[in-house]
């Protein structure tokens, strides 16, 4: 059923309509011109997943999904919602759409390692920018590549481009690449060895895609449900060593990788097998999550 056209008040009635159970809302304050149809709670249970990384303050959601990374059981007491945690990660994928292949990492050719990050620009707030300009001056091999379709602005580079040389990154080290199609976009990521994840606003999409192309992604554990997204994408692919337990773990990490070229023919390894091992890991077991889910849901229904 289509309710693109309806009013929230027109929706609510045409889903009241339909008798449901249950109703889950995957978009959140995404969509923020649809919680006035929230609010009239046109089931009789309301369920958020998804696009939801904190409590909504809504009293018509009855359930949040998460799992057992990005809430900490201390922290339920500040959600309006009931926390109920899906096992592995709650933002299990499966990728279904042409991708590049995985080419060798592109240490082999330059010699050095390459850091990149593809993430939305306003992602890379002036916190990100100090611990990525700290890992690269304590790094000095080391490159950056950003690439993200506001790039095509040369104002835009030039910005980016003065606060890293502000934080002591020779200007030469760093790379920019702008808007492509999404093939050609996951394809830049044969030009890096290692993803850096920002924070407190982790990569979701991105760092599945990242995973996908063979790069690793350093983050750490964050103090919020967003700044938390990136562990619990690593930790349901098995990639563990990748995640820090803070911010001074996640330069330490990203700078060991840098200067010990001695690890750097695991990255390879690494790469070179890692759809295998997402494929073989909870984070791409889409047909376990679904069964889950369903569970979860059954659940809901027989409490209500």
């Amino acid at each position: 059923m289509d309710i693109t056209g309806l009013s929230n008040d027109k929706a609510a009635d045409r889903i009241e309509g339909l008798g449901l159970d249950l109703l889950i809302d995957l978009n959140s304050y995404s969509t923020v011109e649809r919680l006035g149809l929230v609010a009239r709670k046109p089931a009789p249970i309301l369920v958020a997943w998804f696009n939801l990384y904190a409590t909504s303050g809504i009293a018509a959601y009855d359930y949040l999904i998460g799992d057992e990374s990005v809430v900490k059981p201390a922290e339920e007491r500040y959600y309006s919602e009931k926390i109920v945690r899906v096992a592995g990660c709650y933002l299990t994928y499966r990728v279904q759409y042409p991708v590049p292949k995985v080419v060798a990492a592109p240490f082999l050719r330059n010699g050095f390692l390459t850091f990149g990050s593809f993430a939305s620009l306003h992602k890379l707030n002036p916190g990100v920018i100090a611990a990525w300009g700290e890992i690269l001056r304590r790094a000095p091999s080391a490159h950056l590549l950003l690439k993200n379709g506001l790039l095509q602005r040369t104002t835009v580079v030039d910005y980016i481009r003065k606060a890293f040389v502000a934080q002591g990154v020779a200007a030469e080290r760093l790379h920019f690449s702008g808007r492509s199609s999404h093939f050609d976009f996951l394809g830049a990521y044969g030009e890096v060895d290692v993803a850096l994840d920002p924070f407190p606003y982790n990569g979701g999409t991105t760092t599945s895609e990242a995973l996908w192309q063979g790069v690793p992604v350093i983050c750490f554990d964050g103090d919020r449900w967003a700044a938390r997204q990136g562990v619990s994408l690593l930790r349901a692919a098995g990639l563990e060593e990748f995640a820090a337990v803070d911010l001074g773990g996640y330069v330490e990490k990203a700078v060991e990788w840098a200067n010990d070229a001695g690890t750097w023919g695991g990255l390879g390894a690494l790469r070179a097998g890692m759809r295998e091992r997402l494929v073989g890991a909870a984070v791409c077991d889409t047909v376990g999550f679904a069964r889950n889910m369903e569970a979860l849901y059954l659940g809901f229904v027989g409490e209500g």
